[in-house]
């Protein structure tokens, strides 16, 4: 099985994907890093480089595609995916056919508290509070439109998440639970 968990920067993504991985004993992929290691750059350059967002969001699509086809249906799987993996409608739909698609829903406030000294790029050139407040809002019904669960994470610590998406995990997969998985 896989569940893929999407959110705006700051949602807690690849924090809580590996550490539920970890939890599940399942396989944990954070699309980031595979972006990275197929641009041979950081996101931060490949964004101030020739292309800018436009070149990530291609290397994000064929880095999603290289994802869905890579691994058998039975491979247990978390997907830590980039925030803005939701606004090609390609994406969207590669998702849902994925797997389990999880939402991890942050405030503005908690989003530009959690991301504080990161090196990833403004997407705006705004200042991060209003950034964040664009993104979440502009991303909203996108969100929404594929996510099977949605885990709201503000006001909650890294493993009080971590448990609700290991539930969710165990709720998809009663079988595995049961044996002691």
């Amino acid at each position: 099985m896989k569940l893929i968990l999407v959110g705006v920067r700051g949602s807690g993504k690849t924090t809580v994907g590996s550490m539920a991985a970890e939890e599940i004993g399942a396989g944990f992929i954070d699309m980031d890093t595979e972006i990275e290691a197929v641009a041979g750059n950081k996101i931060s350059d490949i964004f101030a480089g020739t292309g800018g967002e436009s070149k990530f969001r291609s290397l994000e699509s064929l880095v999603l595609l290289r994802i869905a086809d890579m691994n058998p249906p039975e491979k247990d799987l978390i997907i830590s995916t980039g925030g803005g993996i939701v606004i090609e409608r390609r994406n969207r739909k590669i998702l849902r056919r994925m797997g389990h698609v999880v939402w991890l829903q942050v405030s503005a406030d908690q989003a530009v508290s959690r991301t504080a000294g990161s090196d990833r790029p403004s997407l705006t050139g705004l200042y991060p509070l209003d950034e964040a407040k664009k993104m979440i809002s502009s991303r909203w019904n996108l969100y929404e439109s594929i996510a099977d669960s949605v885990v709201v994470t503000d006001a909650r610590t890294i493993q009080d998440v971590c448990n609700e998406i290991v539930t969710i995990w165990h709720e998809l997969n009663p079988a595995e639970f049961k044996s002691g998985r």
